[in-house]
């Protein structure tokens, strides 16, 4: 049930090219308005509703441009061959705030990234090419954290920490080859 949700709501993310920000919030505001509902012992909704509602929702707070309810409900018919209106959308996000009861923003993995980068002098990734490595790999963990229903028991900061240091420690290991980045030499992390 999640992992469907989470997967509409990546794509939707890789097809309006969002920020990395709004992906991880629209993630996190499926996963507690699920888990308010079970808690509750109430019926999920139509998922691929809820994907969109949240991924919206998050749009709204992260992007600087407002997203379009009226564009959404194109795009969803286009691609996923899913047919919804605008008042549906504006009906389940109600819900979704009210269950929430408006604790819409909690800061994310990639939030807590950034500060544990600028704490190991790994945050300047354009001028830092060992920098940028650290930061992609770990950016594709989380990712792939993500995904994972059992990282769910992890706070954001854990799920950031764990990524840098699985980043760090593959860049220094042959397997970074493996991974299709390049391994950088034990020298630059000393």
């Amino acid at each position: 049930m999640r992992l469907y949700t989470i997967t509409v709501i990546v794509e939707l993310h890789r097809i309006k090219n969002y920020k990395e920000e709004t992906l991880y919030l629209a993630c996190s505001l499926t996963d507690r308005y699920l888990a308010r509902l079970t808690a509750l012992n109430k019926p999920s909704p139509c998922l691929i509703r809820l994907a969109f509602v949240c991924t919206l929702m998050a749009a709204k707070l992260e992007e600087p441009m407002q997203p379009s309810f009226n564009r959404m409900v194109r795009l969803v018919a286009k691609e996923w061959n899913f047919t919804t209106t605008r008042q549906e959308l504006i009906e389940l996000e109600s819900e979704v705030i009210r269950e929430l009861d408006w604790d819409l923003v909690r800061p994310g993995p990639l939030f807590f990234l950034e500060r544990f980068q600028r704490v190991f002098f790994l945050d300047q990734e354009r001028s830092d090419v060992a920098a940028a490595c650290v930061g992609s790999v770990a950016r594709r963990l989380m990712r792939c954290m993500l995904l994972r229903s059992c990282s769910l028991r992890f706070k954001p900061s854990q799920i950031a920490a764990t990524s840098l240091l699985l980043s760090i420690g593959i860049l220094k290991s042959p397997c970074a080859v493996h991974m299709g980045v390049q391994q950088l030499p034990e020298a630059l992390f000393e």
